[in-house]
């Protein structure tokens, strides 16, 4: 090797290069799918030759910010992802990335390290998390992305295409917001600003999220349950005032969480026991004043929680004839209601007046499978409630002793109703499934509800469906490890896409790039 040079072993042709400076590591690929690393500094020396595919030509490489992990783009339209051992010298090797139809150009790592982001001559540039290599974002582009660039803070991503244009993109987009395990349970504090979530990782993830703006959510704090307690069993609850967490383990024990600092969540107070497992549902009553918690021997066990450090058990109901577990509790929004869907396929209403002598005032079928979850309208006045069978049914529930099914059962869905919610006007309600898809209905008219929309980005089944209290974002989770977000309202999605559209367009612009027709740009602001 002469002084500042490095030959690669068989002299490929070489693509590209990057350098990892933590480790002062330099990766080079190439022809013949040729990966070499150099250790550089005084006595410069070969680390790691490898051939991982002889049949193509690495185009591209990128080491993670900090130098752990190595990705390689090829012609193959695969990308080659390794971990880097404590030497230098490339490691483990994961499978490779694929969705691609044509050559890798592209890669660049997000500065935390969180995303992978690659460009290709099929004109797509596809996203990926690091936690488990999961897809959660596909950017069409109108020519080959030939190259990639995050900002510093990680908001923005810059993108190159061969036909010369540079374009910018708000980070992360909508639905990419990786959580690793499925996202089993999700949940707004009343204000909107804050949202956990709880995973089915190997820790039993609980993440709390910064959602004041939903098109830009913030990761605020990982809840640490501490290794007496367990990994969270995949249940949680929010209080509506966003100061209060309750998260359920896998033994049927519930711990309380203080969020008065959302950045540092701690928890506190004593274990709260007397559930079987599994626990199935955990709910805050509206006035705060109440906890519920439901297991699958069908018990919902009640817990006064007007002080938060102190909580006292209430009663447990136990409804005779119930078999198996309950799965999906609401409470009115008065507080008085209590509704259970069971896996008897039944959905039972309580009186909670009382909540040391609950009263049941009825029992609701009609389904042929479980009933899987229940939601009441802002107004108390209707009940909703949806099954295995793929049905969902309302009731008039304004007599709750004497509830009175409204117009037929809904059908649209050919899969499992997991979880339904109602929006804050109580206009519209949202169904998640296990066909990966969203379903929203209009109530205006109770009893004839019409299918005005089928949301369809998840790649996995549904298992949490809710909307943020001001109404304008949708929210869902589920087994594909993503936390989805849409805007619903059509009048506020063509806003958000005049404002990132740019300038609107001028009437000249109009007249010449469409000739012969009536001047109505379709952002306002244009020149008259």
């Amino acid at each position: 090797m002469a002084r500042g040079v490095l030959t690669a072993p068989g002299h490929p042709a070489l693509e590209a290069l990057s350098y990892a400076p933590a480790a002062r590591t330099l990766a080079a690929a190439g022809a013949g799918g040729s990966l070499d690393v150099w250790r550089l500094g005084a006595g410069a020396r070969l680390l790691a030759s490898r051939v991982l595919a002889p049949s193509t030509v690495l185009t591209s490489v990128a080491y993670s910010p900090n130098g752990r992990t190595l990705a390689a783009g090829a012609q193959n339209s695969l990308v080659y992802v390794f971990g880097v051992a404590a030497g230098g010298a490339p490691g483990s090797e994961h499978a490779p990335l694929r969705g691609f139809t044509n050559w890798v150009d592209s890669l660049a790592f997000s500065p935390d390290g969180r995303y992978l982001a690659a460009g290709s001559s099929d004109s797509t540039l596809r996203i990926w998390s690091t936690a488990g290599w999961t897809h959660v974002a596909t950017l069409v582009h109108p020519a080959p992305v030939t190259g990639i660039v995050f900002t510093p803070d990680a908001r923005h991503l810059l993108t190159v295409d061969e036909d010369g244009t540079a374009r910018i993109w708000s980070f992360p987009p909508p639905s990419s917001i990786v959580e690793p395990g499925g996202v089993f349970t999700i949940d707004y504090s009343s204000n909107g600003d804050l949202l956990a979530a709880v995973s089915g990782g190997t820790a039993g993830n609980v993440d709390l999220w910064n959602t004041a703006d939903p098109w830009r959510p913030v990761h605020l704090a990982a809840v640490a349950m501490g290794h007496a307690f367990g990994p969270a069993g995949g249940v949680e609850a929010l209080s509506p005032n966003g100061r209060l967490l309750a998260v359920g383990n896998a033994t049927g024990d519930v711990r309380l969480v203080d969020l008065t600092d959302p950045g540092r969540p701690r928890p506190f107070g004593p274990e709260l026991g007397g559930g079987t497992p599994y626990i199935e549902q955990l709910n805050f009553s509206p006035n705060m004043r109440l906890m519920s918690v439901a297991d699958q021997t069908g018990r919902i066990h009640l817990w006064d929680i007007t002080d938060p450090a102190h909580p006292t058990r209430q009663v447990t109901i136990d409804p005779n004839g119930t078999t198996g577990s309950v799965l999906g509790v609401a409470y009115s929004p008065n507080g008085r209601l209590l509704a259970a869907a069971s896996n008897d396929d039944k959905v039972r209403l309580w009186d909670l007046s009382d909540p040391l002598s609950p009263r049941l005032l009825s029992v609701l079928g009609g389904f042929t499978g479980y009933a899987d979850t229940v939601a009441f309208t802002p107004d108390g006045r209707t009940l909703i409630a949806g099954s295995a069978d793929d049905t969902v049914r309302l009731w008039n529930i304004s007599d709750p002793a004497h509830p009175a099914a409204l117009g037929r059962p809904l059908t649209n869905s050919t899969s499992t109703i997991y979880d339904v919610d109602v929006d804050p006007s109580g206009t519209i309600f949202a169904a998640a499934t296990t066909a990966h898809d969203v379903l929203l209905w209009s109530i205006r008219d109770r009893s004839h509800p019409i299918l005005i929309a089928d949301l369809t980005a998840a790649t996995g089944t549904l298992y949490d469906v809710t909307f943020s209290p001001n109404g304008n974002t949708l929210a869902a989770s589920g087994a594909d490890q993503t936390l989805h977000f849409w805007d619903y309202h059509p009048a506020q999605v063509t806003t958000r896409i005049c404002a990132l559209a740019g300038a609107p367009m001028t009437r000249s612009e109009w007249t010449q790039y469409i000739q012969g027709a009536t001047y109505e740009p379709p952002c306002p602001g244009a020149e008259p």
